[in-house]
């Protein structure tokens, strides 16, 4: 049992993760603006009466803020052209992987509440 499930995470590895390329680099980068954003709003909060540093920490907030949202717009594209390309991935799998992930996945969809409430 445990070497199938293995044999399963190699399939699902194959189907999804190396069709979608790792946003790695542009998710370190967002997190490092936000940590410096972070330590801008330290200076705003101790020093009431500057207003130039509670203006940067503003800025830098939207800037996060969009930042984080292209990454979000990104991944959700990159979803959508997944979904796209799944039946050519699909078909491109040996007959013996798609057996192994229907047995693995179909129990689970059929049993699901959704589809009986549909039925």
């Amino acid at each position: 049992m445990h070497e199938r499930g293995n044999k399963l995470g190699a399939i699902r590895h194959g189907l999804f993760i190396t069709n979608t390329p790792p946003p790695f680099p542009a998710l370190l980068a967002n997190a490092i603006i936000i940590f410096i954003t972070f330590l801008l709003c330290i200076p705003a909060l101790l020093i009431p009466t500057s207003r130039t540093s509670l203006k940067i920490h503003g800025w830098f907030v939207v800037i996060c803020a969009v930042f984080t949202l292209i990454l979000g717009i990104n991944e959700w594209l990159q979803t959508l052209t997944l979904r796209a390309n799944l039946l050519t991935v699909w078909g491109e799998q040996p007959d013996k992987v798609q057996s192994l992930v229907q047995q693995k996945v179909g129990h689970r969809y059929l049993l699901s509440e959704a589809v009986i409430e549909e039925e």
